[in-house]
């Protein structure tokens, strides 16, 4: 699901995404469709406007960002997954950066859900500015 709200501001009108996911084990056609669905809505943004998604996109960032300086600030955590390559990909392609791996923090603050031996990255917010 993707929803999505634009705003006017003193300096420039500002999109913010929100969405919900396919979680790693859903059908890769479900995936598929989903980030289309997101792609075609962060395209409609102006680049000259600025735009966030924030929220209910799943999948493990990692640290590693060689290649992906612009986009990534290298504190993620653990290793990057499938769905995680699929965010990268999209922040990649529209030139956003994932704010979440540019602040420094502890692990168990970055860590927002644990489940049965499991820990999950908390959602990255990405962002775009206007200038």
């Amino acid at each position: 699901m993707v929803t999505y709200l634009r705003t006017e501001t003193k300096e420039a009108y500002w999109t913010i995404i929100s969405v919900y996911a396919p979680q790693t084990d859903c059908p890769e056609k479900d995936k598929d469709e989903f980030y289309v669905a997101l792609d075609d809505v962060v395209r409609s943004v102006p680049d000259d406007e600025f735009l966030t998604i924030a929220r209910g996109l799943t999948g493990n960032i990692g640290t590693d960002r060689r290649g992906l300086e612009r986009v990534h600030g290298g504190k993620g955590v653990g290793v990057k997954n499938e769905n995680g390559d699929r965010i990268v990909d999209l922040e990649v392609g529209h030139d956003l950066a994932i704010c979440s791996t540019f602040f420094a923090k502890r692990k168990s603050q970055k860590m927002t859900y644990y489940s049965g031996g499991r820990k999950t990255e908390g959602d990255p917010v990405c962002y775009r500015n206007a200038w």
